[in-house]
């Protein structure tokens, strides 16, 4: 199952083609992480007056909207459809994809098992999260058909690589070809989302191996995060220090990625202190050390533009990029035909209003 170096190029060029068209950028990945995060940078700006007001102290107008988000929130989800994967596949042509959707979700969010350490000025909470579609404000069904990259069936063969006996390397094209998998796949929307879809493939491996490959021996994007808390978060609530308001001391244990202050902006016609992740966030380990961290195990470190996150992600060959490869490196953009990388629609920003 090993693989070339164009076809490893063009595999990640559609691996992050896709999971981050999703929309997954940073906000909706690490929504309160960053929220933490930019409080260093919004010291110097907010004014005094606002700061003693950023507390969380239970019963207080603060407490109420940090419980229980009072506006909607929507996450909307973006897909980019592989349409020559038989001509890919036979490396005749690099992968041509076009953008569909966005598949609008209303997210709902309640904090739960909230605990204060008033001598740490700190409170432990996890957050329950479920969605709902919105075929309104969506540009599609949820039936609708998608060819995308067999996500599994990928995984297993990068993981794999060079690591097969003998015996493995004979018998296993003859299990792929029993069970037709193949590196691409279609199914609807909704399969792929949150309803997810068995693999016959993982399902017969994890029976082989006695080890759970697959939740059900089923896989979505969204699968198993509806209805569920994405870990134990730690916060300070800002009584003793209204500098270190929702600043994250610590979230299952995992670093926290960050933004910095670009410049004031107006959205719709409110003013706002707009917040962009710099260039070193993603930078290449040569050009960052720090991100070295992120290098894929006894593999070579990712370009610029790109974050591997397989250690958040049960190992998982994953990788973090901005949607189109905006930033990225060209290698990867130049992987696929079919991406328009445009400032205005894929940079991640984050609009805060300075008035509370």
């Amino acid at each position: 199952m090993g693989l070339n170096v164009t076809a490893r190029l063009g595999i990640a060029g559609t691996v992050g083609a896709v999971l981050f068209a999703l929309g997954a950028v940073l906000y909706v990945v690490f929504p309160d992480i960053i929220a933490g995060e930019i409080k260093e940078v919004k010291r110097g700006i907010l004014s005094g007056n606002t700061l003693k007001n950023m507390k969380i102290v239970n019963g207080s107008l603060t407490y109420q909207a940090w419980e229980k988000a009072p506006i909607p929130i929507y996450m909307h989800f973006t897909f980019f459809n592989v349409t020559n994967s038989a001509d890919y596949v036979a490396n005749r042509s690099k992968p041509i994809v076009e953008e569909i959707g966005p598949y609008v979700f209303r997210e709902y969010r309640q904090k739960v098992n909230i605990s204060f350490s008033d001598e740490e000025d700190t409170v432990d909470y996890e957050q329950i999260k479920w969605f709902t579609f919105e075929p309104e404000r969506s540009k599609g069904n949820l039936s609708d058909m998608l060819t995308t990259l067999n996500v599994p069936f990928t995984s297993l063969a990068l993981k794999t690589e060079g690591k097969l006996t003998l015996m493995q390397q004979m018998m296993l094209p003859n299990i792929i070809k029993m069970y037709k998998a193949e590196p691409f796949i279609t199914k609807t929307v909704e399969e792929f989302l949150y309803k997810g879809y068995q693999d016959q493939l993982m399902i017969f491996l994890a029976k082989q191996s006695k080890k759970e490959i697959l939740p059900n021996g089923t896989f979505g994007f969204q699968y198993g995060q509806n209805y569920t808390a994405d870990g134990v978060y730690t916060v300070f609530t800002g009584v003793k220090d209204p500098n270190k308001f929702m600043q994250i001391y610590k979230w299952n244990n995992v670093t926290s990625l960050y933004l910095t202050f670009e410049r004031e902006a107006m959205v719709q016609g409110i003013k706002t202190y707009r917040f962009t992740p710099p260039f070193s966030v993603t930078a290449s380990a040569d050009l960052n050390e720090d991100n070295k961290c992120f290098c894929p195990v006894d593999k070579d470190c990712l370009l610029s533009g790109a974050l591997a996150v397989s250690s958040c992600k049960k190992d998982a060959p994953i990788v973090l990029t901005g949607p189109h490869f905006y930033q990225a490196d060209d290698r990867y953009a130049d992987a696929l035909i079919g991406l328009n990388r445009d400032k205005k629609l894929h940079e991640t920003i984050l609009d805060i209003e300075p008035v509370i």
